[in-house]
């Protein structure tokens, strides 16, 4: 009897256990590998921020491109991101979170929306940074950004402004 539990418990580990393992590395892989195809932020400067953006809502593509259930290949869903890269954009999206790197904030938005970002912001002026620090979670931001890359689903906005 103690055998079979051992053979029970062995075949849920390659059943399961393997498919789960090689989903998260992928996950990992392709976060590295989508970062350094974007560039790193310091490539842009504030004066890429000026001019209409290309998208003033979360479009759908982008949104099931980044989905982690998409009925989408690998490669629609690279030609859809690859599309955007390089792109100025301005949402209006939910705050999940504000943390602070040197002098740059880096604003998280929910993914209870159609998409969710990394918007960093380096304020222009010590008001600027006063709002930022006030954000709670759930108030509405408006991010106007250059779309660098992707990290785990979510879209990175630099450099990018808060949009009042």
């Amino acid at each position: 009897m103690k055998t079979f539990w051992k053979v029970l418990f062995w075949i849920f580990m390659v059943c399961v256990g393997l498919p789960v393992f090689g989903v998260l590395l992928t996950l990992v892989l392709s976060t590295f590998t989508d970062f350094k195809v974007g560039g790193s932020s310091g490539d842009k400067q504030a004066s890429d921020l000026i001019g209409q953006p290309v998208s003033t809502n979360p479009p759908a593509d982008l949104a099931d491109a980044l989905s982690f259930f998409s009925s989408l290949t690998e490669v629609k869903k690279d030609e859809i991101k690859d599309a955007y890269r390089g792109k100025l954009v301005q949402w209006t999206l939910p705050v999940w979170e504000v943390s602070k790197r040197d002098d740059k904030f880096v604003i998280q938005t929910s993914s209870g929306g159609a998409i969710a970002i990394f918007c960093n912001v380096t304020p222009e002026t010590d008001d600027e940074a006063a709002r930022i620090r006030e954000l709670d979670a759930g108030d509405l931001v408006t991010c106007k950004g250059v779309v660098t890359g992707y990290t785990l689903g979510n879209v990175n906005l630099s450099p990018a402004r808060l949009v009042y």
